[in-house]
């Protein structure tokens, strides 16, 4: 008996991988966000949560709006897993983009406040640029402390 390798009618649509063509979309859209993603050394003010209680409340009041839509459409449908799945990944995003930066804003001002009481060259850097700091309109008031 021969044994014969099945043939395609169509032939490959490109020799580019997979791979290929996702590294070209992410340098495209790197290219395209590069001007938003701030220099590093630069401070910019925050308008979100500030410290974690109110980073929790925030991600639970918007994942409880989502659930309610969530649970309505798995009750008419009755696709649970699919629900679960998304309710996941909504967890997964709410924490990573609201808990756990507002946790880190709650501790970083007095950590830094506490670090310049007990460094006196970091106590007078941050007074220099207190002194020589002009507000613009995103941030009016002196930011570190």
């Amino acid at each position: 008996m021969v044994h014969v390798e099945p043939v395609s009618a169509y032939p490959p649509a490109t020799s580019r991988t997979l791979e290929q063509w996702l590294a070209v979309v992410s340098a495209l859209f790197l290219n395209r966000v590069r001007r938003w993603v701030p220099r590093p050394g630069t401070s910019l003010s925050v308008r979100g949560p500030g410290n974690l209680r109110s980073g929790l409340w925030t991600a639970g009041g918007i994942l409880l709006l989502v659930n309610v839509f969530l649970v309505i459409g798995a009750l008419t449908s009755g696709r649970v897993l699919s629900m679960v799945f998304v309710d996941l990944g909504m967890v997964l995003l709410l924490a990573s983009v609201l808990v756990v930066p507002s946790a880190t804003l709650g501790r970083s001002r007095p950590i830094l406040r506490r670090q310049a009481h007990e460094d006196p060259r970091l106590a007078a850097t941050l007074e220099q640029e207190r002194l020589s700091w002009t507000p613009d309109g995103r941030t009016p008031v002196f930011g570190p402390l």
